[in-house]
């Protein structure tokens, strides 16, 4: 096959040059014989040499002149000993204008035997025959043919005597040939496979791989492209290949023909699966400990979150705890001074004035006697309050909370607090003021508990107002989720800073609780109008400022109170 092939190829390039010396032998006849580049003889019948160029005096080592003194018989090598009638006879018999490709051996003037290519060609000028020669040095020409035979000869003993499986195929994928290495593997006869599509020899599912590698094949890229394939073996199952095909080109740069190299990866890929196989079971096995880990990792977590949640509740509650002995020496501390102050004062007057009784000290004036009196009852009404108050936080702290509702006409109420509220003023630069609705009416509530709330309230702002004005407010108000009454405290005193409101409902805590403070109280006020607030189901709220005053909201459900 590739005999045949190379036979077609020589043929082709025998037409070209026969057509490339008609081609040189008309523009001879038509322009000069020296136009043409190639080199050109006329002779007759009788081998006489009737034209020559230059280009063919210089191809045989002498002038033209000397070159038309010799006959075709000495010229050419073959034709010395050959049958000159014999020969004259065939010239006569050619076809007239027909090229005819042959080679010979000119004899130059230096007695070397020079290798050419003829293209003969047979003309009747003026019914006479000539023969027209274009001559072509192929020295060189022979030497690479000589040289290509011998590299295609070691080409062919390597390809089939290398103990690498090796293929041989034609552009469209039809196999040239297979060496002995890959037909032994595959089980293939050598003399079976010219003609057999190459890509029988892989499985049907490795087909469309196959087709897409020889695809990608040209002759202007000769890079090897590689694939692995599994290959048909007669009697056995597939087997694994590395294929790698090589683009061989021709003279003009078209595919000449596919080298394919295939080397056994059979035991690779087995051992590949079995990696592979196992790096499956590890990575199951390393999956089901990470999940382990994972869930141990979780109920470390959740269980040093509820050590943590515990650590801090402890934290909480010692913090708690400290606080609350600090709360609490802070409130022994004041509920001392708080009671010694009022005790002080009701002792001093009922000494100094038992004394005068007595004889023991001169009687005080009736006036004074009744001023020093008014002191007492002022001093015995604050310590009561102070009792009444602890004995209050006491009560509600145990959880026991008692409720005794009863009617109350609220506007009389207010008037009495309000009333009670001025009786403690000391100077005419502050005033009490009562804005109330008439349409407060009667109630059924926890009178003692609203009561004490407003008493409270009423009593701080007249504490904590120096100059100015103290006003409660009372309204009755109706909305789509039911009535409730609105009592509001204000006051012109000194405020209180934003940092510190949240300190003010809750029990035991004065804002200044600094032995120098300037305000008694036992801290208990507030924290029992919250709680009060909100056993009535109602609620409390401040608004203040540093020296703009205080806003104290009340809101108590009427239907919540009954």
């Amino acid at each position: 096959m590739a005999d045949r092939s190379d036979a077609e190829a020589q043929q082709l390039r025998a037409r070209v040059a026969a057509l490339e010396a008609e081609l040189a032998c008309v523009r001879a006849a038509a322009s000069g014989i020296e136009w043409t580049a190639e080199a050109v003889l006329v002779h007759d019948l009788a081998g006489r040499i009737l034209v020559a160029n230059e280009r063919a005096a210089k191809l045989l080592g002498c002038s033209v002149e000397a070159l038309l003194r010799r006959d075709m018989f000495d010229l050419e090598e073959t034709l010395r000993d050959a049958d000159r009638e014999a020969t004259r006879e065939a010239w006569q018999l050619t076809s007239p204008d027909l090229p005819i490709i042959a080679r010979g051996r000119f004899l130059r003037s230096d007695g070397v035997a020079l290798p050419v290519e003829l293209t003969v060609i047979a003309r009747d000028v003026a019914g006479v025959r000539q023969i027209h020669l274009v001559a072509r040095d192929i020295t060189d020409r022979l030497r690479v043919e000589r040289a290509l035979r011998d590299s295609e000869q070691r080409f062919r003993f390597l390809f089939e005597a290398s103990p690498v499986s090796m293929l041989r195929a034609r552009p469209h994928g039809e196999l040239l040939q297979v060496n002995r290495a890959l037909g032994a593997w595959l089980g293939l006869a050598p003399d079976a496979a010219p003609g057999v599509p190459a890509r029988m020899l892989v499985t049907p599912e490795d087909r469309p791989e196959f087709d897409a590698l020889f695809a990608a094949l040209t002759g202007a890229d000769d890079r090897p492209r590689g694939a692995q394939l599994r290959l048909l073996v007669a009697g056995a199952r597939p087997v694994w290949s590395q294929l790698t095909l090589f683009a061989e080109a021709d003279n003009a740069g078209g595919l000449r023909q596919i080298i394919g190299v295939l080397e056994d990866i059979d035991a690779r890929k087995q051992a590949e699966a079995q990696v592979q196989a196992l790096l499956t079971s590890l990575e199951g096995q390393v999956e089901a400990r990470t999940a382990e880990l994972q869930r141990t990792n979780q109920l470390l977590r959740v269980e040093i979150g509820e050590r943590e949640r515990t650590e801090s509740l402890l934290v909480r509650a010692h913090a708690g705890a400290e606080a609350a002995s600090q709360a609490k020496s802070r409130f022994l501390m004041v509920m001392s001074h708080e009671l010694r102050t009022p005790l002080n004062a009701i002792l001093g007057y009922t000494e100094m004035h038992l004394a005068g009784l007595k004889g023991d000290e001169p009687l005080a004036p009736p006036e004074e006697l009744a001023s020093d009196l008014g002191s007492i009852r002022i001093a015995g009404h604050h310590l009561l309050s102070l009792i009444d108050d602890i004995l209050h936080m006491t009560q509600l702290e145990s959880g026991d909370p008692q409720r005794a509702p009863a009617a109350v006409e609220l506007l009389p109420l207010l008037h009495r607090l309000v009333d009670a509220a001025r009786a403690r003023l000391t100077g005419p630069d502050l005033e009490v003021v009562l804005l109330a609705d008439a349409d407060l009416g009667t109630i059924e509530t926890d009178v003692v508990k609203i009561e004490h709330v407003l008493r409270h309230l009423l009593g701080n702002a007249v504490k904590f107002t120096p100059r100015g004005r103290v006003e409660l407010r009372a309204a009755r108000i109706r909305e789509p989720a039911g009535e409730h009454l609105r009592f509001d405290v204000c006051d012109t005193g000194i405020g209180i800073p934003p940092e510190q409101r949240s300190l003010l409902f809750a029990p035991f805590v004065q804002l200044d609780d600094s032995p120098t403070r300037r305000y008694g109280g036992l801290g208990l006020g507030l924290a029992l109008c919250r709680r009060y607030c909100d056993e009535l189901g109602g609620t409390i709220a401040v608004k203040s400022a540093p020296d703009q005053g205080s806003w104290f909201t009340v809101r108590i459900p009427i239907a919540g109170a009954l």
